[in-house]
Formats: C-alpha cells, structure tokens, sequence
C-alpha cells in the first residue's frame, strides 16, 4: 500500500502561515533517521522502509552533534531565516551494513530487508491506534 506523502503539503501551509504573522520565521531540517527508535517503542520489526537500490547504495549520514550545532546556528542568524537545510557529514554507508548494528542498538531482535516488501509509517501503527 502506497501512502501519500504530505510532507510538502503542511511545508505549504508553514510558508503561507509564515507570510501572515509579522516577526515569525521558520527553518527546516531534515534529520535522516528516528525510525528504529520508534519501531522499539512499538514493539515491532526494525524493517527496511525503502526499496532494494536504497538499501544496497551508499548514502551520508548526519551526526547529532552537528545537527543541534545547525539548529542553534538557523535559531539566532539572521541569514538562516525562512530557508531549509539539508545536512550531512559527508561520511558514506550503506543500510545493509548499518541495519544490524541499528537493530542491536535498539534491542530489536527482527529487523532486516524483504524483497518487494514497502513497509509505511500506517502499516506501521497499523492497529496500535494513537501514539
């Protein structure tokens, strides 16, 4: 089952409601992962959430620290209002070979990637009811 992805929906809504109120900026930053934390908190497979190319190519990753670092940064400079960030080590990987230590590090004892299976944040929470 494929779900609608209505990330650029609410950013479109964020940027209109932006434009009405004198004062209010916004910034936005694209982690990439809090999946495996919320596959323990619902007790449930840590699977691979993307197709087979994503798991098998390399990809960067971001360090926490940096993170907060960009955050900080775009919350007190004047020349990060209003922009979105994208944010990266540069360090490359690949989820075949990060997926298990993942799985390790969340005490998830299933976790891997399935052929042609697509797992989504509703299948995911799918009889689990509001978090």
């Amino acid at each position: 089952m494929e779900v609608p992805n209505f990330y650029y929906t609410l950013e479109d809504v964020m940027f209109e409601e932006s434009k009405k109120k004198e004062g209010l900026t916004w910034s936005v930053h694209r982690p990439n992962c809090v999946y495996a934390a919320i596959c323990k908190h619902e007790g449930v497979a840590l699977k691979f959430p993307g197709v087979k190319a994503a798991w098998e190519c390399y990809s960067v990753a971001a360090d926490a620290d940096l993170i907060a670092e960009q955050h900080i940064w775009t919350a007190v400079d004047p020349n990060a209002k209003n922009e979105a960030f994208s944010c990266n080590d540069g360090y490359l990987f690949k989820w075949k070979h990060l997926w298990k230590v993942l799985a390790e590090q969340f005490g998830i004892e299933e976790y891997g990637f399935e052929e042609g299976e697509r797992v989504s944040s509703v299948e995911l929470m799918k009889d689990k009811g509001p978090v």
